[in-house]
């Protein structure tokens, strides 16, 4: 499969390479990104006293703050510029605002024409580009779907280390690969990708593997394959926007425990009221993740499956606009018959002052529920949450 994906980009590469390319002008960087910033209250409860001396930081429960104050910002340096022959070729660079350690996150380079779009970087799988999840999630900062912020601790401890749950949150973020892009036939598009080293950003002796707080594919996982669809219809007062994708690591070399991904979600907007559900399964997702799975035994393949189920609505009227979203998801701790479970509702509200600029909040209630109570397993922890913040995007 590599060898036939290297020789279609060979040949892609040669017939670009064909017709005369000289620019009409050079590419020219430009500024974007934005700023979103956000605080919040947490009422939390925990089985365990999350005072007491004995709390670890693997309780979903321990160190949480009654009130906190978040930022998350990025400056996007872009450009592109269009050839004598019709192609368009640009460049994308991710700075991240808020990081203590890599501050470039998603960068790549791009060719696009009637042929569709090819692009080689750092930027998320196929599956990840087309994916579809509920529809609740309307503001930047909250929201049940990987929210950017969040003022509990169940996304965070809970799940034996997930950071991030949602039906669009999978194999692939970030790492090094080529995408190709197809054009629009009828209704349907499709997105194809391959990682020769699963979320790898560079290479050599010191390359990392773990950035941004996304996926952590382990060094063993190699040869990504993904492929995402999209299917979009426009009706009389109404619209479809439907996905299905998946991700496959083809290769592990350490245990051959391969890591997958599967999602599917749809959208169906009447007027201004959207309604959207989505889904995902995660295959061995411990190795998928890079973390350590706990219990006796063969950890990786007693405990290493989860799903999600999500299903959202907003409604926009002026320059408002309201959502309602739950997620639930389920996965696989100590061993095959630990399954944990997390529960997160999510009620959000953006006002726009103006072009590019909104007002958010949300009321949260959010519920981790351990299959099998001990040490090394988190408690039961369930939280409300208030949170206000702004969106701004430049």
């Amino acid at each position: 499969m590599k060898h036939i994906l290297l020789g279609t980009s060979a040949l892609v590469a040669a017939g670009l390479l064909a017709a005369p390319a000289n620019a009409a002008e050079k590419i020219k960087l430009n500024l974007g990104g934005f700023y979103n910033a956000s605080m919040g209250v947490n009422f939390a409860g925990d089985d365990d006293d999350i005072d007491s001396p004995a709390d670890t930081s693997s309780e979903s429960g321990a160190y949480h703050n009654n009130f906190d104050i978040h930022q998350n910002v990025e400056v996007h340096i872009k450009g592109e510029t269009t050839l004598d022959n019709g192609i368009t070729v640009g460049a994308r660079i991710e700075l991240e605002g808020e990081q203590n350690g890599d501050q470039i996150d998603e960068t790549w380079a791009y060719f696009s024409g009637g042929f569709g779009e090819i692009r080689f970087g750092a930027d998320d799988a196929a599956a990840l580009q087309t994916c579809v999840g509920e529809a609740g999630s309307v503001t930047a900062n909250f929201g049940v779907s990987s929210p950017n912020e969040a003022f509990n601790n169940v996304g965070d401890n809970g799940l034996a280390g997930v950071g991030s749950f949602g039906s669009c949150y999978g194999l692939g973020n970030d790492g090094l690969k080529i995408l190709y892009y197809t054009p629009q036939f009828g209704p349907f598009n499709f997105v194809f990708s391959f990682a020769p080293e699963a979320n790898a950003q560079t290479k050599g002796p010191t390359a990392s593997t773990s950035f941004d707080g996304g996926p952590n594919e382990t060094d063993s996982q190699e040869d990504e394959l993904s492929v995402g669809m999209n299917f979009n219809h426009e009706g009389n007062g109404f619209s479809l926007l439907a996905s299905l994708g998946g991700a496959w690591v083809t290769d592990d070399t350490l245990d051959n425990k391969k890591s997958a991904f599967y999602q599917a979600g749809v959208h169906v907007r009447f007027g201004a009221f959207t309604i959207g559900v989505g889904g995902e399964i995660i295959n061995n997702y411990n190795d998928a993740f890079g973390v350590t799975t706990t219990g006796g035994g063969d950890a990786v393949s007693d405990a290493s499956d989860l799903w999600t189920l999500q299903i959202g609505g907003n409604y926009a009227w002026d320059a408002w606009t309201i959502g309602l979203g739950w997620t639930h998801a389920e996965a696989e701790i100590t061993s095959g018959g630990d399954q944990d479970s997390i529960d997160y509702i999510s009620l959000n509200g953006s006002y726009a002052l103006g072009p590019g600029i909104a007002l958010e909040g949300n009321v949260g209630y959010s519920s981790y529920s351990e299959d099998t109570d001990s040490a090394t397993d988190p408690a039961d922890y369930d939280a409300f949450e208030i949170g206000f913040g702004t969106a701004i995007s430049f």
